[in-house]
């Protein structure tokens, strides 16, 4: 595809898009502030989605209007080159966190440590392993980031997924096909929205103290 051919796409997929999502829908939105590189281009065209139903509905659109689409969370394990890219960039904000008996229940736009912190509140252990790692839940779980012994992988009970389509469905762990800083994620295209962990009861002083020799480990 010539950059004449590609730009008149995108312009034609902005006003389709503008229709559906309004102002939600940005063009030559600079990416440097997304990534922790703080690197690279400009997005021919950007939009943050906080629901998932925003999440489905803009994949949906974005495939029938034949663009490419990528989706961002924290930014901390991409880089962004300085040609920008010229399709659309979703950025997951889907945020939440909620207890479901010994289990957290978590927005994949969520930052990890947020996530971490909010176990250890609530006296949940299993999450303290992932102290200090940068990103999200969603890129957590997309590349099963892990340290210490531990990941992402072997605490995740089910997660909500989009497809490529737009559909929304729910899959149990081993869907997931989770191996070392990566998952079935990465082959299928697949989009997290939220996803639960399962975690076992402890004591809030023996949690806080294990995340606080963590963090002064990463320190040294």
């Amino acid at each position: 595809m010539t950059v004449g051919k590609s730009s008149r796409r995108l312009d034609k997929a902005a006003t389709a898009l503008r229709e559906q999502f309004g102002e939600m829908i940005l063009s030559n939105q600079s990416l440097t502030s997304f990534n922790t590189f703080g690197t690279g281009g400009n997005a021919g065209l950007f939009a943050e989605i906080k629901t998932i139903e925003e999440l489905s509905t803009i994949v949906q659109a974005a495939t029938e209007l034949g663009i490419p689409f990528f989706m961002i969370g924290g930014g901390s394990n991409i880089l962004v080159s300085d040609n920008g890219y010229d399709g659309l960039i979703i950025k997951n904000s889907i945020m939440g966190l909620t207890l479901d008996d010994t289990g957290i229940i978590a927005g994949a736009g969520e930052r990890l440590q947020a996530l971490v912190d909010f176990a250890a509140e609530n006296c949940l252990t299993g999450l303290e392993f992932a102290t200090g790692i940068w990103g999200t839940v969603g890129g957590a779980i997309y590349g099963n980031a892990g340290a210490y012994g531990s990941e992402t992988g072997t605490i995740v009970e089910s997660a909500q997924l989009v497809d490529r389509q737009g559909k929304v469905r729910t899959e149990q762990a081993s869907y997931l096909e989770f191996g070392y800083r990566t998952s079935r994620l990465k082959k299928t295209g697949e989009f997290i929205a939220r996803a639960k962990f399962a975690l076992n009861m402890g004591n809030r002083d023996t949690i806080q103290t294990k995340i606080d020799e963590i963090k002064a480990l990463r320190r040294e």
